[in-house]
């Protein structure tokens, strides 16, 4: 089982149901094709410390049973009604991407709308992106363990004008590592800024 998180991984993922609900409900009788992307994808399920709240699956029916101290993740969280048109996952992790491929098993009716690929997150991303958004509207989530997520993917993703993005910034670690002694940022090239 993929261990992470805490009590503040629940209340996000609960966010991010509630506003994938709305976000589906909104959009279900436009002509677009809706996409759910999830490009730092993980596990379907995690295991957290034993005083969290268990949190049931989201579709019922599904036949899954959650492991004792185990959580829906994001994957887990996507199927929902209206559902999404595809569900796309990117995870460069093999034992990780290879759990990704139970959620098919998992939620068979939504089986074949699910692609799971075991690719870096950003060339993912940006190949992505590069396709017509014409008629083509997503959610992506950005949730990466640290710092991995290259600038020239959020410009890929803001080219679009098509993708609402979700990006889970790593606080507590990555900035505070990232701050010199003086207080300042530094700057790609070793320039800091205040």
């Amino acid at each position: 089982m993929h261990q992470f998180g805490g009590d503040w991984t629940a209340r996000k993922l609960h966010a991010v149901q509630r506003y994938l609900n709305a976000y589906t409900t909104a959009l279900r009788r436009q002509p677009f094709t809706l996409l759910y992307v999830d490009a730092f994808a993980g596990t379907p399920f995690h295991e957290t410390s034993p005083l969290a709240e268990i949190v049931e699956p989201p579709f019922p029916g599904s036949g899954r049973t959650n492991p004792p101290a185990a959580r829906a993740g994001g994957g887990a969280r996507a199927g929902l009604e209206p559902p999404f048109d595809r569900y796309l996952f990117f995870e460069k992790h093999r034992v990780r991407c290879a759990q990704l491929e139970q959620l098919r098993a998992d939620f068979p009716a939504l089986a074949d709308r699910i692609v799971i690929e075991r690719r870096e997150a950003n060339d993912a991303i940006r190949t992505l992106c590069a396709g017509g958004w014409a008629g083509r509207r997503a959610t992506m989530f950005l949730d990466p363990y640290g710092m991995q997520v290259e600038w020239a993917t959020i410009e890929a993703i803001a080219a679009t004008r098509a993708v609402d993005l979700w990006v889970l910034f790593p606080l507590g670690i990555a900035v505070n590592r990232l701050i010199t002694r003086s207080g300042e940022i530094p700057r790609p090239g070793g320039i800091a800024s205040t």
